[in-house]
């Protein structure tokens, strides 16, 4: 089947998009139907923050709040600046609906809920018992979409039926784009050299709110698992080595993102230089030229709306060979994260706690085209487009005629200099530094796109993670509803705590030099080896 970027986030938006609301059992066949949350049918959940109360909705087994928000709406002179503590309320809060998303290009990918608008600093709660007998354990979700797209009201991580499984989760909103990430000197000079952080300090915000709001949803704010996906795995990755993050969460699992650099490609996160360079070329492109206090006046008086068509004009977020890193993203700005994470991780400089990080089997896929590698000679002027001098070593490991088609080339090296080597990479410095860690693979040869000939695709790990199969085409058949209760029941289990194992349940050996990997398919099993030779073979 042909494929094609272009075509791809159409089909996704289709399928994933296409709900605009909360999830709805009516869209889950019978036996997935969740039981109602304690304390649900009639009554109207509520709850009291340390800001005001809140009123929420009862679906899918959890009480669900809507668009809470964690921080003041970063307007005005707010702009490009730390996030700041919320205005108090008195009146209820109706938290019965999506409010806001951060606004962004207009996608069809990750269809966001409620309004646009810069005052999107909120997280939404799932909990199935406000008043358990035992506090429950807190997961808190970053979502990815390439620090542009996205929020945490999208559908398919509606968090009800994972809370359901017995865990207060907790999705954010943080800015994106230019309002979240754009490094520059005259922004550097009102934060004593640090800019371009924004989109993490918020999220920081969010994991300050949970410890102070959680036990009012019936969580425990001394167990608290901080999980992403893609760019919010990446976070995850960046709140492990960030000093600001360090006792705000007990646990950390990066679904598809390291912030590790990619060998011979992408950097994780680039350092502060390039990032501010940048940075000066965004701004001026926007007719705010210059390095001084004109310019970060000439960037807050412009339009939420002139920052969005920038990003679409500029082709962001697509990786910007120029700085080898992406065009928009955190940066080592040496105060939010004080150093390199490949020098942190050396020095033993981080949270120390234990962290699961995997990949999906076909990562490449959702990134390749079948216009860019229909022929063994198309392939390689693809890969000496992306790699530049690298070009000759990834083509040395990843030969078009080593594989069935130039194409599956093309998505293994994706897959593997994007995602699994600095996974690798990262789960052996943690390993060595006496961190428990353990890796997984989704490998599910049944996965839900499966009829567009992507396998288990970048972030088709998300629908089983969270349960959402109530959407047009995700109809679960007993395979996937074995690797959607096997990833649940890992999940949950090391959120609770640490141990991902339990009865029944395949073995899950931590991460060792042997390199074990636990296969989430049908059925689940561990094997040894993440790719050792290729990643071994082709970083320097």
């Amino acid at each position: 089947m042909r494929r094609t970027f272009s075509g791809a986030w159409l089909v996704v938006a289709l399928v994933w998009g296409c709900d605009g609301g909360a999830a709805d059992d009516a869209g889950v066949p019978p036996d997935d139907a969740a039981a109602p949350a304690d304390g649900g049918g009639d009554t109207v959940p509520r709850a009291m923050t340390a800001s005001g109360p809140v009123e929420g909705i009862t679906q899918n087994g959890a009480h669900t709040f809507f668009g809470i928000p964690y921080a003041a709406p970063p307007v005005g002179d707010r702009r490009f600046r730390p996030p700041e503590a919320p205005d108090a309320w008195t009146e209820p809060l109706d938290a019965r609906a999506p409010r806001s998303h951060c606004p962004q290009p207009s996608n069809a990918l990750l269809v966001p809920r409620g309004e646009a608008s810069e005052g999107c600093l909120e997280l939404d709660v799932f909990t199935p018992d406000l008043t358990p007998a035992e506090p429950l354990p807190v997961m808190v979700f970053i979502h990815g979409g390439a620090f542009v797209i996205g929020s945490g009201n999208v559908a398919v991580w509606d968090g009800a039926r994972l809370a359901s499984q017995g865990a207060v989760v907790i999705t954010v909103s943080y800015r994106l784009g230019l309002a979240g990430f754009l490094a520059h000197p005259a922004l550097d000079a009102e934060a004593d050299g640090a800019s371009g952080m924004y989109g993490i300090l918020d999220q920081q915000a969010a994991l300050r709110w949970v410890r102070d709001n959680a036990a009012a949803f019936g969580g425990d704010p001394g167990n608290v698992t901080i999980f992403g996906e893609s760019a919010g795995a990446l976070s995850v990755c960046v709140h492990y080595f960030a000093p600001g993050s360090a006792g705000l969460f007990h646990r950390a699992i990066s679904e598809s993102g390291s912030c590790l650099d990619g060998p011979r490609w992408l950097i994780g996160v680039p350092d502060h230089a390039p990032s501010v360079a940048r940075g000066v070329d965004v701004a001026t492109a926007l007719g705010c030229p210059g390095e001084d206090a004109a310019a970060a006046a000439c960037l807050r008086a412009l339009s939420i709306d002139q920052l969005v068509e920038a990003q679409r004009s500029l082709g962001l977020p697509d990786p910007d060979p120029a700085y080898r890193m992406l065009a928009i993203g955190p940066n080592v700005d040496g105060e939010v994260l004080p150093d390199r994470p490949s020098t942190l991780l050396a020095a033993g400089r981080h949270a120390g706690v234990p962290y699961i990080i995997g990949t999906n089997a076909d990562e490449g896929t959702f990134f390749s085209d079948d216009a860019l590698a229909a022929t063994a000679a198309d392939y390689e002027a693809q890969i000496r487009q992306l790699f530049g001098d690298e070009a000759d070593a990834v083509l040395a490991a990843y030969p078009a005629a080593g594989f069935d088609t130039p194409l599956a080339a093309y998505d293994a090296a994706l897959r593997d200099l994007a995602f699994v080597c600095p996974t690798r990479a990262l789960l052996t410095g943690l390993t060595e530094s006496g961190v428990v860690a353990r890796t997984y693979e989704l490998r599910t040869t049944n996965a839900p796109i499966a009829a567009m000939g992507w396998g288990a695709a970048h972030a088709v790990d998300l629908l089983y993670v969270f349960g959402n199969f109530d959407l047009p085409f995700a109809r679960p058949d007993a395979s996937e509803r074995v690797v959607l209760a096997a990833m649940q029941g890992y999940w949950t289990r090391f959120a609770a705590t640490g141990d991902p194992n339990g009865a029944g349940a395949v073995e899950w050996p931590r991460y060792d030099a042997t390199e074990p990997v636990l296969v989430l398919d049908d059925p689940v099993t561990a094997s040894a080896g993440l790719d050792q030779a290729r990643c071994a073979a082709i970083t320097p």
